[in-house]
């Protein structure tokens, strides 16, 4: 059996400890998976009650301690995902018809407003230089030593039957994930991974995502080109839309022309870490139709592939998402609510073992 891998915990003020956290841990540890050394903090008041006698290491000690990971634990007002959760719960409980009222009457106040930042820009049709220039490392526990290689984010504990050899297994291999949505930046923040992809945070039509498909390396090899300012027809929402190759993007989540920039930036640097080996490309089909239409391509994809649909499909690479009706945008929000293991049901599919295999595997007894 092979040797348990070494972790210590490190809580910043207020952290958050749930008991998903403590039943994953315990579960590898019984294992003889893992071996917990230490509990460290800045200060020995900000540890909660553990249900292990771990000995507290002050945090200028805690690089010394030989821990192979730093599960980082921290407070709910901190962790990521945290506005993305609240929104998603307020759209939840707010009825329909006074969900979209709100919406309405806040694009007539929102809309020219948003669209003000872009009144000089001067920018369209011409392609964003390339920079990658990253603006400060990532450094989580700076103030431990600890190198951010070896931080883990505490959610990871609550991935579904979450196993620390298989994660670590993940985490070295990496994932390049390919969205036509928010997804893929949703799971790799959900499993505290490095970002080996350029789509994330944006949004992109079956038409240009195929063609994008058909050929990846082409198109990620082309500089991204504005091509216009996109209104929503509702009036709030404004965004550009950019051109790559002979397809389009729209940058939903960008709203002056600073923020296009340090897309553009992260969009490049993101692109240099694509592993092509490890690509899986992600959908969805929001009706029977959708799937009959784009079946025979989805299927000889060359690259792993996990497609959601709220009606059962006969292919193992689609999930069939049974609590569409409790999202009222759809299959595209329960995805999204997979991404961030926040189902209000089982996740319907091992999140471990279907990103290291490439493929969908049934969830384990």
């Amino acid at each position: 059996m092979a040797e348990p891998r070494t972790a210590a915990l490190f809580f910043r003020k207020r952290a958050v400890f749930t008991d998903k956290m403590a039943a994953s841990l315990t579960r590898e540890a019984e294992a003889g998976h893992l071996r917990l050394v230490c509990a460290s903090a800045l200060s020995a008041d900000d540890v909660p009650r553990l249900p292990w006698q771990l000995p507290f290491v002050p945090a200028a000690e805690l690089a010394g301690q030989g821990a192979e990971w730093v599960f980082l634990l921290e407070s709910a007002a901190d962790s990521a995902g945290t506005v993305h959760r609240r929104a998603d719960r307020l759209k939840q409980l707010l009825p329909g018809p006074v969900l979209r009222l709100g919406r309405k009457a806040g694009a007539v106040l929102l809309g020219e407003r948003n669209a003000r930042p872009w009144k000089d820009y001067d920018g369209w049709g011409r392609p964003i230089p390339r920079e990658t220039a990253d603006e400060g490392g990532y450094d989580p526990l700076g103030e431990a030593g600890v190198e951010p290689g070896r931080v883990i984010p505490g959610r990871v504990l609550e991935i579904p039957a979450f196993r620390i050899g298989e994660y670590a297994r993940l985490r070295q291999q990496g994932v390049t994930f390919v969205s036509d949505n928010c997804w893929g930046g949703l799971a790799y923040n959900t499993m505290g991974m490095e970002m080996r992809s350029p789509f994330i945070n944006m949004l992109i039509r079956w038409e240009y995502f195929s063609r994008l498909l058909q050929d990846l390396p082409g198109h990620v090899s082309q500089p991204l080109v504005p091509l216009r300012l996109r209104r929503h027809p509702m009036g709030g929402a404004v965004y550009p839309i950019v051109g790559l190759g002979d397809m389009e993007i729209h940058l939903n989540h960008v709203h002056t022309p600073a923020q296009l920039k340090t897309a553009a930036r992260q969009w490049y640097r993101r692109t240099d870490r694509m592993d092509m080996g490890r690509v899986m490309v992600q959908t969805c089909f929001a009706t029977p139709g959708d799937w009959e239409e784009r079946r025979e391509f989805f299927r000889a994809l060359p690259y792993g592939k996990i497609g959601f649909a709220p009606f059962p499909v006969e292919d193992e690479n689609v999930v069939h998402l049974t609590c569409v009706d409790a999202f009222k945008d759809g299959v595209t929000e329960c995805a999204r609510a997979c991404a961030k293991n926040d189902l209000p049901v089982p996740i319907p599919y091992d999140f471990l073992d279907t990103y290291l295999s490439r493929k969908v595997s049934p969830p384990r007894e």
